[in-house]
C-alpha cells in the first residue's frame, strides 16, 4: 500500500468521523428542541381558558403526530379534564366548555397510545360519575345526556351511569 493510498484512507476516515459527529449533533439538537417544545406546551396548561386552549391546540397540532410523548401529556390532559368537570368556577364557562369537549376528544384519541392505557379510563369514568349535572356551582355545566354519552364513550355503561344518578331523569 502506497503512502498516497494511506493518505486517501485517512482522509476518507476523517470525513466519515466528521459526518457522524454532524449527524449525532443534529439528532441531539432536534431532541433538545422537541423537549423544549414539550415543556413549553405543558406551560400553557397553567393558565385560564385562552392559555388552556392554546395548549390543547399544540397537543392537537403537534403531539398527536408524536404519540411517543403521550405518557407525559395524557396525565396533564386528564387532570385538566377533571378540573374542568369538577372544580372549575370560571366566569369564562362558554370557552371552558369548548376546551372540555376538546380535551375529552383528545383523551379518547391519545389514551390508547400510552404505555398503560387502562390506568386512565377509571379516572375519567369516576370524574364523569361524580359530575352532578344539576349542580352548577362547581365545574363546567354539562347536561346528563352529554355526561352519559362520554361515560359510554370511555367504556362505561349508560345503565351504570343511570344507577349512580337515580333521581335525575334521562332527557335526550
Amino acid at each position: 500500500m502506497t503512502t498516497n493510498n494511506i493518505a486517501w484512507i485517512v482522509a476518507l476516515g476523517g470525513w466519515v468521523i466528521a459526518l457522524l459527529q454532524y449527524y449525532f449533533g443534529y439528532r441531539e439538537r432536534a431532541r433538545q428542541r422537541e423537549e423544549d417544545l414539550l415543556v413549553n406546551t405543558l406551560s400553557y396548561f397553567e393558565g385560564k381558558s385562552q392559555k388552556r386552549s392554546i395548549g390543547i391546540s399544540l397537543v392537537e397540532g403537534i403531539w398527536t403526530r408524536k404519540m411517543e410523548r403521550m405518557d407525559v401529556l395524557v396525565p396533564v390532559l386528564l387532570n385538566q379534564t377533571i378540573y374542568l368537570l369538577l372544580s372549575s368556577s370560571s366566569v369564562d364557562a362558554a370557552h371552558e366548555e369548548r376546551n372540555l369537549v376538546r380535551l375529552l376528544y383528545l383523551l379518547k384519541r391519545c389514551i390508547p397510545h400510552t404505555s398503560n392505557p387502562n390506568e386512565y379510563y377509571p379516572e375519567i369514568l369516576n370524574a364523569l360519575i361524580r359530575k352532578d349535572p344539576e349542580e352548577n356551582e362547581k365545574g363546567i355545566p354539562l347536561s346528563r345526556p352529554t355526561l352519559r354519552y362520554w361515560f359510554a364513550d370511555f367504556g362505561g355503561s349508560e345503565e351504570h351511569y343511570d344507577a349512580e344518578h337515580p333521581n335525575q331523569p334521562v332527557v335526550e
